[in-house]
């Protein structure tokens, strides 16, 4: 009996370290999820920011095309203002030696017709002049808007790049950090992965161990059981040998008193007779 409870008493400290181990492995297992939970939500959130900032790029990009294209216009504008402006320079300037060749040839003749050409030749030239003063102020306009527009695209191409250098900083300190996290999970992986290994081998070590010191402490009941039967069975056997013996004895007592009393009688009526 004693040795049976001690077999039992191994087989549940076996047990409650078998579920020790599966306790950890779990224990283990969960941190592990949580961290790969905890990383997936900072990717998540760092993807956001990165289709934030890449959508403001787009928007930044879009508009500093808009601007471009605006700034092509412009151009264009400045231009065809500019060759008017040049047209009507050089044809004021052929109006004006004309008109002052006029005025030479006319400048002794006193005929209204002469004074009535010339004052439609200084309209003519007041009206050219006052044209070029318009086309001067549109191209200094459309200079000034050039300037700005010109000075907005370079602020929007500076902010753009900002921005792109920002995005690649992030992207690549992400990338980083990921690498890293990545390197030390699959360290902590393989760590736990060789620790867990390491256990399992115990745990079958032990189980090996157990079940053969189990099987030795069987043999060893069986071997003690066997002896304790062969011991009883000799016990049974000098027993009946015994019980034989003493039956014999009592049988030879028993024959002996028998005789004896025979020989008693006997010698008593032998003692009897001379009286007749």
């Amino acid at each position: 009996m004693i040795v049976f409870a001690f077999v039992i008493y191994l087989t549940l400290e076996k047990k409650a370290e078998l579920a020790l181990h599966e306790k950890e492995r779990k224990d283990l297992t969960e941190q592990l999820q949580k961290q790969v939970s905890v990383q997936n939500n900072e990717r998540e959130q760092l993807i956001t920011v990165i289709g934030v900032n890449e959508k403001k790029i787009e928007d930044l990009e879009a508009l500093n095309a808009s601007l471009n294209r605006q700034l092509m216009s412009l151009g264009s504008q400045r231009g065809s203002l500019q060759r008017q402006f040049d047209d009507l320079s050089k044809e004021y300037s052929t109006f004006r030696m004309r008109a002052l060749y006029v005025l030479e040839q006319k400048k002794n003749d006193d005929d209204e017709y002469a004074k009535g050409e010339i004052e439609i030749l200084e309209e003519t030239i007041r009206q050219q002049k006052k044209t070029i003063d318009n086309l001067t102020n549109s191209h200094h306009m459309l200079q000034g808007e050039l300037d700005s527009s010109s000075g907005h695209v370079r602020t929007l191409s500076a902010e753009i790049s900002d921005l792109q250098r920002q995005l690649n900083i992030a992207i690549e300190s992400h990338k980083r950090e990921l690498s890293e996290q990545r390197r030390e999970f699959e360290l902590r992986l393989l760590s736990e992965t060789n620790l867990n290994n390491k256990l399992l081998a115990q745990i079958d070590a032990n189980s090996v161990s157990h079940n053969q010191e189990k099987e030795n402490l069987l043999t060893t009941a069986r071997q003690e059981r066997e002896g304790l039967e062969e011991e009883i069975e000799c016990l049974k056997r000098a027993l009946d040998e015994e019980v034989k013996r003493r039956t014999e004895m009592e049988k030879i007592q028993i024959a002996m008193t028998a005789e004896n009393v025979a020989v008693q009688l006997q010698k008593s009526s032998t003692d009897i007779l001379p009286f007749r």
